[in-house]
Order: C-alpha cells, then structure tokens, then sequence
C-alpha cells in the first residue's frame, strides 16, 4: 500500500510541478493535494497492475481521480455548501485564499482534468476510445453535481427557482446512456467504474 501511495504522489506532484506556471499556481496545486490517503488512486493503479501492458496510462487515470476527488472536497468545504473550516487538520481551502480564489481554482482544476485526459500523450489508446473516456468522466462529474445538490436539498425546503430546476440536475446521472460503437479497453472500463462508484459514495471520512 506505501508502494502504491508512493507512485500516486510522485506522479501527481510531477504533474504539478509540469502545469505550474507561476509561484502562486503552485502554492494552490501543492495545498489543494497536501494530505490524505489516496485511496482512490491507489485501487485504480492496483486495478492497473492486474494487468500486462504499460501502466503509464493508469497513472494519469489516477491522477485525474485524485484531482476531481480533492476538487469536490474544496467545493463542500465552503459556506454555501457544509460550511466546514478545517480539512486533514488544516484550515479548509476556502478559509485560506477567500471563496473567490476558492471556486475559480476548482473550475480551473476540473477544466484542466478534462483537456489532461483528452491529450494525446496522457491516455495511448485511439481517439475514440479516449472520446469515450473523456464521456465517461464529464458524466460522472455531473453525477457529482446531481448528488450534491440533492445532499444540500435533503430535508430543507426548496425554494421555486429550485423546484424548477430540480428535474434536470436530478436526472444527470439518470439520462440513458447511448451505446459506444468505440470500446473503451477493458482495464479502463475498470478504473472507470471504480470512478463511478467512488463518486456516488460518500467516503469523505477516507480521506
């Protein structure tokens, strides 16, 4: 497990230090990651080690991960949503660069996770395959969406303007899902169901 936390940190702190174009973009990469078990990434390269080819694209697979996991703490984290101050015994994100700095960081974070996997070096399969993988997790990011809006809805009133849009953020996850005609290679349907079930979980006590 140490091995495997290891590796999950090497890469992520390489890919860091590889987009980081000033000090201050550093600084917040570095915070946002500091801490916590990789748990996530570690099952996805272990799932990754079951098999024979070249494990790279795993990597990134479970760098990606650990940057949409983090992203969506730093987001539950703020006064609009659990209105929580600390995280791994820190103050939280928000509490240290203001909400601002806050939510423009995940929307870059969550932005730069998607052109990441869409590059041609990060994922060595073809286009289309590597389309399907880029679905797969913008799908599972609008899950996200869905169940934390329906976590912040659970027993509070709804105002009108939510009950209007209640129909379309509840079924994001629920829409049917078309047939790929490309097959994603089947140790990357594995991580990205393992995606997919992290995601829809509430294992924020594992961080």
């Amino acid at each position: 497990m140490n091995l495997l936390k290891l590796r999950v940190d090497n890469h992520l702190y390489k890919k860091i230090d590889e987009i980081s174009k000033s000090p201050k973009e550093k600084e917040l990469l570095n915070d946002a990651f500091f801490g916590g078990k990789r748990l996530r990434p570690m099952i996805c390269l272990a799932i990754g080690d079951s098999f024979p080819n070249d494990n790279k694209p795993i990597e990134n697979i479970a760098v990606a991960i650990e940057m949409i996991h983090n992203a969506s703490l730093i987001l539950d984290d703020t006064p609009q949503m659990d209105n929580d101050s600390m995280r791994r015994n820190s103050p939280a994100f928000h509490v240290k660069y203001g909400i601002k700095t806050t939510y423009l960081f995940c929307y870059y974070l969550i932005s730069w996770i998607n052109k990441y996997l869409a590059k041609r070096e990060s994922i060595s399969v073809p286009i289309q395959s590597k389309t399907a993988i880029v679905e797969n997790v913008s799908q599972e990011l609008l899950s996200l969406i869905a169940g934390q809006y329906k976590d912040l809805s659970w027993g509070k009133s709804v105002s009108s303007y939510s009950l209007e849009h209640l129909p379309s953020l509840e079924n994001l996850s629920l829409q049917p899902q078309q047939p790929q005609q490309h097959p994603i290679p089947e140790k990357y349907i594995s991580c990205l169901d393992f995606v997919s079930s992290i995601l829809k979980c509430d294992l924020e006590s594992l961080d």
